[in-house]
């Protein structure tokens, strides 16, 4: 039984989702409630390998689930245009930015820009920018996990 004041779950079937950082903690237990409401995941991961591991885990866990993984590298915004063209085909209902970075060692990014500035700012705003107008054309939502 559920609390008082506890919206009931969110039905998400016919709903595409796309979230950076997906095999990471937060972002797999991210992409799990999703697809335990019946979205459909766009995974976009640094590590091919590890984004088609948790997509089958995905398929696995939740029957029906699709998963498709999308290589997007928030430290290169060359990476990230990438993606946002490939996104641009098929867009998200919701884009879910949850990559980031803090403790790692400071570099530069591809376009000149300190690394963790590229991936917490810059490579989450360049993504949403190219996506936008589809985004308000499907009444999609943008979420950004801080």
């Amino acid at each position: 039984m559920r609390g008082a004041g506890i919206a009931p779950l969110l039905d998400l079937r016919g709903k595409r989702a796309a979230v950076s950082g997906a095999t990471g903690g937060l972002g797999r237990e991210l992409c799990r409630a999703l697809a335990a409401r019946g979205a459909a995941l766009v995974l976009l991961v640094r590590n091919e390998t590890k984004g088609a591991e948790l997509a089958s885990a995905l398929a696995a866990e939740f029957l029906g689930t699709r998963a498709e993984v999308l290589v997007a590298d928030f430290s290169s915004l060359a990476s990230v245009g990438r993606a946002a063209a490939c996104l641009r085909q098929n867009p998200p209902d919701l884009l879910i930015h949850n990559a980031g970075a803090y403790c790692i060692p400071r570099t530069v990014s591809d376009a000149g820009y300190d690394n963790v500035f590229t991936i917490d700012f810059l490579a989450p705003y360049c993504l949403t920018r190219a996506l936008l107008p589809a985004l308000r054309a499907r009444g999609g939502r943008v979420v950004a996990v801080g």
